[in-house]
């Protein structure tokens, strides 16, 4: 198995649009026997592969002139450990040397683990729906989660809120299939 950095992906997407190749973007692959074989980012590449290319110039663009980009949910058709390195680069002083910000929506609980040490209490803020249709935003920091403290698995438990109410689910596929 290849193990793709981080700092590759971002070093060959820096090449691609410093020439330009806004549109005409694809990815060459290697076959069983060796011959390089163009795909056409369009029509062969996965919605992953798209989703990243997408998602390079803002972020390339973000870091070096340290901008804030704005991503509505960033962990959609990403891989989940793509997505935590993707973030990194915000964190780290090597990638973000204009001091760039990203602001992202997501449903990834596995974003707010330990295990990743991604995101400090106070960059974390929730939204919630109120019965009037108006939505609520807080912070995680107003809960005073402690140090050790499983954020993802709490978070899962609605202990947070913002978690969708289900209740009606049952009754409205009752009725679809009564």
């Amino acid at each position: 198995m290849a193990v793709i950095k981080m700092k590759d992906i971002s070093d060959a997407l820096k090449k691609v649009f410093k020439q330009g190749n806004y549109f005409n973007v694809g990815t060459i692959h290697e076959s069983a026997d060796g011959a390089k074989v163009p795909l056409k980012l369009d029509f062969h590449e996965s919605h992953g592969t798209q989703k990243l290319f997408a998602l390079a110039g803002p972020i390339i663009d973000a870091l070096s002139r340290g901008m804030t980009l704005f991503v509505d949910e960033i962990d959609s058709r990403l891989h989940p450990i793509l997505t935590i390195e993707l973030l990194k680069m915000f964190r780290t002083d090597e990638s973000n040397k204009k001091n760039a910000q990203i602001i992202f929506t997501t449903h990834d609980s596995n974003l707010l683990s330990r295990r990743t040490d991604l995101l400090r209490r106070d960059q974390i803020w929730f939204t919630e729906k109120r019965p009037d249709e108006s939505t609520d935003l807080y912070s995680l920091a107003e809960f005073g989660p402690r140090k050790d403290e499983a954020l993802d698995i709490n978070y899962l438990r609605g202990k947070y809120g913002a978690v969708p109410f289900l209740s009606g689910l049952s009754s409205l596929m009752d009725k679809k299939h009564g």
